[in-house]
């Protein structure tokens, strides 16, 4: 693990100083895996740290913070974060390029099969049409899944 000090001072009740010490885990959005080497850039103190493993911790006011992460083979991510006693563990999921192409190509592809679809339906043709949506499921499965997941995500965090 990288630990990286910025000191940054709030004052306790008492006058004693604290920090929130706050920890950041980097994965690749897809595979979940650990992206060793990322260059972290906090925005309000114009400071760059290199991480050596997947994680970094930082010792941090209560408030919003900027962050934008570069690492070789993935696009930066810019972030922002509002850290407080309460919230103070965040994952950082980072697409790679390569990722990013196969989604477009998915896209394309969906998209493809979904206006034979629609042509299909103009002219009346059916079977042409469902054969079609059939085959244009299995490219939509990743993006209903996704959606499933926030929408999940949502109707939990309406409950609370």
């Amino acid at each position: 693990m990288c630990i990286v000090f910025f000191f940054v001072n709030i004052r306790g009740l008492h006058g004693e100083i604290k920090t929130i010490n706050t920890q950041f885990t980097i994965r690749d959005s897809v595979s979940q895996a650990a992206i060793p080497v990322v260059r972290v850039t906090v925005e309000q103190f114009k400071q760059t740290l290199v991480t050596r493993k997947s994680a970094f911790y930082l010792p941090l006011n209560a408030g919003t913070y900027g962050f934008v992460l570069e690492s070789d083979g993935y696009e930066t991510l810019k972030r922002t974060v509002d850290v407080s006693a309460q919230v103070y563990a965040f994952t950082l999921d980072m697409v790679s390029s390569a990722d990013r192409q196969k989604i477009k190509e998915n896209d394309s592809i969906l998209y493809h099969y979904l206006d034979i679809v629609k042509n299909a339906l103009r002219a009346g043709d059916l079977i042409l049409a469902e054969l079609n949506l059939s085959v244009a499921k299995s490219y939509a499965l990743n993006r209903i899944a996704v959606y499933d997941s926030v929408r999940v995500m949502h109707e939990n965090a309406k409950k609370n």
